[in-house]
């Protein structure tokens, strides 16, 4: 059984152009989707989630950059790569810089369009793995600002408790002192606590 490297959305207002695109990916193994216009663009972009995506720049509605953005944000980890006329390629530069991986220039050859989208692919995988390791240190981080928090509370009431022991002893004579025991010391504590005023009550 042949299996398939992912799905791939293919948005390109030219029929002939759309069905060449479709019939190189379905070859390099793709489940592939085609969307005529923006708007069917993010309308499948809600029901599947996308590998790669194909957007024609040039649109008469809806831009190919306008839907790169929008779908960004739908699908952050798609591969987004750029189709472009040649007196449009410093738009997809352009794009490139909003998020796509990389863009194909009309007409191109199919020979050279799969390598090309494999390259992006490649590059878009590394920019998972980045954002992953980037989410599992953040967390990391958070873990250990809680337990030092923890650490730095545990220490403030053990200082707290040290200075009302203090405070307690000094009022008992020093040939006394050491008659007191664990339990003493603990109840005394005990006592301090209910004595002292809780929190203030916001009004």
């Amino acid at each position: 059984m042949t299996i398939r490297r992912g799905k791939a959305l293919i948005m390109d207002d030219d029929p002939a152009t759309r069905e060449l695109l479709l019939s190189i990916l379905d070859e390099a193994l793709f489940y592939c989707y085609a969307a005529a216009d923006g708007a069917q663009a993010l309308e499948l972009a809600l029901k599947e989630r996308f590998d790669l995506v194909l957007l024609d720049i040039h649109l008469p509605e809806m831009s190919g950059m306008e839907v790169l953005q929008r779908m960004r944000v739908m699908q952050p980890d798609a591969c987004f790569v750029m189709v472009t006329a040649v007196e449009e390629v410093s738009t997809a530069v352009e794009a490139m810089k909003l998020g796509a991986y990389d863009y194909v220039v009309k007409p191109f050859e199919p020979r050279e369009l799969v390598p090309k989208v494999e390259q992006a692919l490649l590059r878009r995988d590394e920019a998972v793995r980045k954002r992953q390791r980037e989410k599992e240190l953040e967390a990391k981080v958070e873990a250990q600002r809680q337990e030092m928090r923890g650490y730095i509370s545990e220490t403030v009431q053990a200082l707290a408790q040290e200075h009302v022991l203090e405070q307690e002893l000094s009022g008992i004579p020093k040939g006394k002192r050491s008659k007191i025991t664990a339990k003493d010391i603990l109840a005394r504590l005990r006592r301090h606590q209910k004595e002292s005023p809780g929190p203030p009550q916001q009004s």
